[in-house]
């Protein structure tokens, strides 16, 4: 309920992280309540995690790396690294 951005992040997704890191692959869900904050700690998360996947890469370096960000609402899905089209409202 009073969990801040980083302590989420720490405990939720760092492990994830550092398993993808190695090569692994994580999945982390958030739901809840419209208005209780999972965009905005998403974003927090998106931020950390692009931190730490980076870290000590080297700059130039060949390809090692594929995310994913999808949000799921309702019965559909978005994918939140996709340009929206063109027209297209805010989902």
């Amino acid at each position: 309920e009073d969990a801040k951005n980083h302590e989420v992040y720490r405990l939720a997704a760092f492990e994830l992280v550092l398993g993808a890191r190695e090569g692994g692959v994580g999945t982390m869900f958030m739901f809840g309540q419209t208005g209780s904050g999972k965009t905005h700690t998403m974003s927090a998360i998106e931020e950390m995690a692009a931190n730490d996947l980076f870290e000590g890469a080297e700059p130039g370096g060949r390809d090692w790396l594929s995310v994913q960000f999808v949000e799921l609402r309702g019965n559909r899905c978005f994918d939140l690294l996709a340009a929206a089209a063109p027209g297209a409202g805010a989902a």
